[in-house]
């Protein structure tokens, strides 16, 4: 999904991970998901949409993110095709972040956002080298990896509200993206008590099944913006405990998509001891 679904939060005013979510470990995994139009707004007649998101850890240190997302738009007047790629890495302590973002139009490269993004003290300096080359400067933001791990601690520790400044690779870091995330009990799952078709629980039963999972509610903001102002975008999911989501909404201005799990593959991980791990 676009980042911000994987998208990190920053706890206890440090850019690497926190101690409490230093104990959540996610599961290296390939997802992907159908995507849909939400409601019925008067200007999309439908939209055909498949995101794949991969998660892997190459090594003790490091997480890598491969994310696409692809869909029809289709409108009495037109269809139209965008087609978002990203390659990501991030060290599992979460202070330093690269990025290569590339959003096409109907084939044509309608944006492209690649660099380095480091930690430390109070700042986390965004080295570009597209679309232009510039180094830019921001208060104390969090990386993708990081904010699911930290989102997740955060949920076993009963909070309700998390709130989170982020950089996930945009193309204007000055925009200072700031995240508020409402956590959740999750609704039943089909198949469970109270949901509906049996069968599509039991796709997923034997992966998914058993573990601790949450519906979490994230708006997005730009730092600039009053906290009763709109939020840019908004988001929705089940977030299972080992990093997994699913049951997607995603808010943009005038539409909504929703996506479902389709496909679930866990990856393999080297073996680390946990000194390792948390070195990184």
């Amino acid at each position: 999904m676009i980042l911000r679904l994987i998208s990190i939060l920053l706890a206890g005013g440090a850019a690497w991970v926190p101690n409490a979510a230093a104990a959540v470990d996610l599961v290296p995994h390939r997802a992907v998901y159908d995507v849909s139009l939400a409601g019925e707004p008067a200007d999309i007649d439908s939209v055909e949409g498949r995101i794949v998101v991969e998660m892997t850890r190459p090594d003790c240190e490091t997480f890598e993110l491969d994310y696409r997302f692809v869909a029809r738009f289709i409108s009495p007047q037109d269809v139209v095709v965008t087609d978002q790629q990203t390659k990501a890495s991030e060290t599992r302590r979460g202070d330093r972040f690269t990025f290569d973002m590339k959003t096409y139009v109907d084939g044509t490269e309608s944006q492209r956002s690649v660099g380095t993004a480091t930690s430390s003290g109070q700042t986390t300096m965004v080295a570009y080298e597209a679309p232009t080359v510039e180094t830019v400067d921001i208060p104390l933001a969090a990386f993708p990896v990081a904010h699911t791990r930290t989102l997740i601690a955060a949920a076993e520790d009963g909070a309700f509200v998390h709130e989170a400044a982020i950089f996930d690779g945009d193309p204007d870091a000055r925009k200072l993206t700031r995240s508020t995330a409402i956590i959740s009990a999750a609704p039943a799952k089909d198949g469970e008590a109270g949901a509906g078709d049996p069968d599509e629980a039991a796709k997923f039963a034997q992966r998914l099944d058993g573990l601790d999972r949450w519906r979490v509610s994230e708006a997005y903001y730009s730092g600039a913006e009053q906290a009763d102002a709109e939020p840019d975008f908004r988001t929705a999911y089940t977030l299972y405990a080992n990093g997994v989501s699913d049951d997607l909404t995603l808010s943009f201005q005038g539409y909504s998509l929703q996506g479902r799990l389709n496909e679930l593959t866990y990856l393999d991980a080297p073996a680390c001891e946990a000194g390792e791990i948390e070195k990184g």
